[in-house]
């Protein structure tokens, strides 16, 4: 009985521990789940405190901003946007141009209003020289090849990621245009990955996105929302089987050696009869003429005349 009451006390225990744990997971979900709700109210904020050219809240906010994790892409640009031009605004030079060089990673074909005064021009040229001197320009591509059905397609995706701040490349596809997406985590740089075709499958949607330390992400090319989309080379089906000629019966008369023959033994033929038929004439027209022909017979009474 002792030893049934501690196996009851021991399995209590755990059973309290297992829903602590549980009760922590959730708690750390919601937590998670109440800050990325308000990552857009906060952006919009802060573009309105820039909007408003209240830059030094701009900034602040922005930065808020800038530190939560899971960002999209749009709101990562959008954030830096307002980080580099608010900083600029109020003369913080380096800070803005260590934004501008942020910004430029993310959107490397971002440009500025010419109409802005040096306060901006100058820290975002900086940046831009930044970039200039590297090997490689920030971005990500991705490409399908080989896509037909029952076949091996490969999606080939290049990371180019000159300043280290990418942490994991998500590649996601998924056929028929519906549904969920099948996920692979690969490295940054040149890779690649294998999808099997399915026979009767026409399309192909999918995504590449480069994530940060903080899992925002820093370049991508489609979205689970907005995918790409590739169309499936289709299988050519075989028709009906020909009809048997001649020819697939093994018959003489499909061979064409057989009628080229014909037609020369029946050419030849055909000359030949007209040169016997030629001959013939000439020589009847060349013989001497007989006493038959030339010559009457002459008769005394019912007798030949001698």
């Amino acid at each position: 009985m002792k030893a049934l009451g501690t196996s009851a006390r021991s399995f209590g225990r755990a059973m309290l521990v297992s829903c602590a744990i549980a009760l922590g997971a959730s708690l750390f979900a919601s937590a998670a789940s109440a800050a990325d709700a308000t990552t857009e109210p906060d952006l919009a904020a802060a573009e309105a405190a820039y909007g408003q050219l209240n830059y030094e809240d701009a900034a602040k906010r922005a930065e808020v901003v800038s530190k939560k994790r899971g960002l999209t892409h749009d709101q990562l640009v959008r954030t830096y946007r307002v980080l580099a031009f608010s900083r600029a605004a109020v003369g913080d030079d380096e800070h803005a141009r260590e934004s501008f060089v942020l910004l430029l990673t993310y959107d490397p074909d971002h440009k500025v209003d010419k109409t802005l005064g040096p306060k901006v021009q100058q820290p975002f040229l900086e940046a831009k020289g930044y970039w200039r001197q590297q090997m490689a320009r920030p971005g990500i591509e991705a490409q399908v090849g080989g896509l037909r059905q029952g076949t091996m397609a490969t999606l080939h995706v290049n990371t180019r990621d000159p300043s280290h701040i990418v942490k994991a490349v998500m590649v996601g596809h998924r056929f028929g245009g519906q549904g969920r997406f099948d996920t692979t985590t690969i490295g940054v740089g040149e890779q690649s990955v294998n999808v099997m075709v399915p026979a009767s499958e026409t399309r192909l949607d999918y995504y590449v996105q480069a994530t940060d330390a903080n899992d925002s992400i820093v370049f991508e090319v489609g979205s689970p929302g907005g995918p790409k989309t590739s169309l499936v080379e289709v299988k050519t089906v075989a028709g009906p089987a020909p009809i048997q000629g001649e020819k697939d019966s093994g018959s003489i008369f499909g061979s064409p050696l057989f009628w080229v023959a014909t037609g020369v033994v029946l050419a030849g033929a055909a000359v030949g009869t007209y040169f016997i038929a030629t001959s013939k004439t000439t020589r009847e027209e060349q013989l001497p003429p007989t006493a038959a022909a030339v010559s009457p017979i002459l008769f005394c009474g019912i007798e030949r005349c001698r």
